[in-house]
């Protein structure tokens, strides 16, 4: 809702302007009176107004001082002349100190009303536009981080333009002079559905922390479902630094796997040293993106130009048939340590037996173990202990030996766990699912919240569920339903719709199908045949 000021030294103007107006259309609910310049000051020091219809000629403070002491205090209270005089020194006055409308009076009030629409709409407009950079109220503080992001989607979609970094320097982002780099976290495909606002932030701060440089910042925003984050602050002797980074980045990813149990990707940047080259850079690794995180899961991978990146030199044997995935899925420990063995004595036959290339390789397979762990339903806390290097990255200098061994280590402990656990632990998992669908069959029971309950992804504990069960998650919730139907029916007087709604039906007519096709008679019939 909005307010307005009427002063005019004419009483009857004032009152019959604030009486047969109808204000209440144009949203104001606060209507004050001044009859002289003096008054007016009074109110508006002691009320927000947002417009003023006055008139120029009053005795004391005029029109002409009061809109400029307005202009000055209240820049976004918006001043409208009426006067009688058309008067070419007073409209040029009017023009010098910047008010929004001139009215000749007598003018019609719909006239007014226009003209009133318009300075309330352009206050609106104002105020939007500039939002971010006043703190004047509670509205503007929630809306910074908002605009913060937006204003970082422009800027990677290429507006370098002068207002738009203005705009980010408001919002404390100065990127000019600054050298920086982007990181993309990609989100596995299938746990897209599942991220929420506190998961983002939780992605967030583990990024902050592991990333982490000296006075380095960060500034986030999403775009494609991606979280994107601008590192402003690098080092010059950060620059081609790929281990380094690779390093913070793994440990960055394994961080989101335990934390979250969210399997991710992540992408870097060379070193920025222009902004202006920042929507560009980051257009080159959005298609490194859509190149491999469409049909890989936890990729690490930096800039491929200009670097030795191990991304484009690892050794065939890595993607043989079956897969390091579903070797590692299937729990066989001796094909997977027996495929470790080919890729290792692949390495020993080229010349391309590098660190880059060791790590990239170790990185990977870390990163399959860790796929194959979350989709199997064994939380990676549960097997990974707290002095394994995968929490804190491997030290140079990298050799085949020593990678293979770490490799081995980790694989033998998700394996180990994996076989002396994975029966009870299934049948645990699918005791606390059946137990629950059995207490609350008749409530909206969807696969995902199933799922974050027992920690393990929906898709995976469809499959186990219809494998020790017999049935889906759906059939055994509608088995369960019907069962209770069944005695509620047998029950004297029960009627069809009772039955439908205390076992979760609103609808009578959709309730009678589903017990028809289960029972192969309809609920009437049902109650028929039993005696009732």
């Amino acid at each position: 809702m909005y307010s307005i000021l009427i002063a005019d030294d004419e009483p009857v103007v004032v009152d019959c302007m604030r009486e047969d107006i109808k204000w209440d259309e144009l949203d104001i609910s606060d209507v004050f009176s001044a009859y002289s310049g003096e008054q007016a000051l009074s109110i508006l020091n002691d009320n927000h107004v947002d417009v003023i219809l006055t008139d120029i000629r009053m005795p004391g403070i005029d029109g002409i001082e009061l809109a400029d002491i307005v202009q000055k205090k209240w820049p976004f209270t918006k001043t409208i002349f009426l006067s009688g005089y058309n008067d070419f020194e007073y409209a040029q006055k009017a023009v010098a100190i910047n008010i929004f409308s001139y009215i000749l009076k007598p003018a019609p009030y719909s006239e007014v009303c226009d003209v009133v629409r318009l300075a309330l709409r352009q206050i609106d407009k104002q105020l939007a536009r500039l939002a971010y950079v006043n703190d004047l109220d509670k509205r503007v503080k929630i809306a910074q981080p908002v605009l913060k992001e937006r204003l970082l989607a422009e800027l990677l979609s290429g507006n370098v333009s002068i207002e738009n970094m203005n705009s980010l320097k408001e919002v404390q982002v100065d990127l000019v002079d600054k050298k920086l780099i982007i990181i993309a976290v990609c989100i596995d495909k299938e746990n897209i559905t599942l991220m929420g606002t506190k998961k983002i932030e939780t992605i967030r701060t583990i990024i902050s922390n592991m990333m982490f440089r000296e006075d380095a910042r960060f500034h986030f925003t999403t775009v494609n479902d991606r979280i994107i984050c601008i590192l402003e602050g690098v080092k010059n002797e950060e620059e081609n630094d790929f281990v380094k980074i690779e390093q913070n980045a793994e440990l960055t990813r394994v961080a989101i796997l335990r934390n979250l149990n969210l399997s991710v990707s992540i992408f870097w940047t060379a070193i920025i040293d222009k902004y202006e080259d920042v929507a560009s850079e980051f257009k080159t690794m959005d298609r490194r993106i859509y190149q491999t995180a469409s049909w890989q899961s936890g990729i690490l991978e930096g800039p491929r130009e200009g670097v030795n990146n191990p991304i484009n030199s690892l050794p065939s044997s890595l993607s043989m048939q079956p897969d390091m995935k579903l070797l590692l899925k299937s729990g066989d420990k001796n094909s997977v340590i027996k495929r470790l063995d080919i890729i290792f004595d692949e390495i020993s036959k080229t010349e391309d037996n590098l660190g880059d290339v060791l790590l990239g390789i170790y990185h990977q397979i870390i990163g399959e173990i860790m796929n194959a762990s979350i989709e199997n339903g064994i939380p990676i806390t549960e097997w990974l202990s707290a002095e394994n290097n995968v929490l804190y990255g491997l030290k140079p200098p990298y050799y085949a030996l020593n990678i293979k061994e770490e490799l081995y280590k980790v694989i033998t402990a998700y394996l180990d766990y994996y076989q002396k656990h994975s029966d009870n632990e299934v049948n645990n998992i699918i005791k606390k699912v059946s137990n629950y669908i059995e207490k609350n069959y008749k409530e909206n029971i969807t696969v995902e919240y199933l799922a974050e309950m027992v920690y393990i992804h929906p898709n995976y504990l469809s499959r186990l569920f219809k494998k020790i069960i017999g049935k889906s998650i759906t059939d055994y919730t509608i088995m369960m339903r019907i069962n209770k139907a069944k005695e509620l029916l047998l029950k004297p007087g029960y009627k069809v719709y009772q039955a439908a709604e205390q076992v979760g039906y609103e609808s009578t007519s959709h309730f009678s199908y589903i017990f028809k096709r289960i029972e192969g008679m309809s609920p009437k019939e049902y109650k028929k045949l039993m005696g009732e």
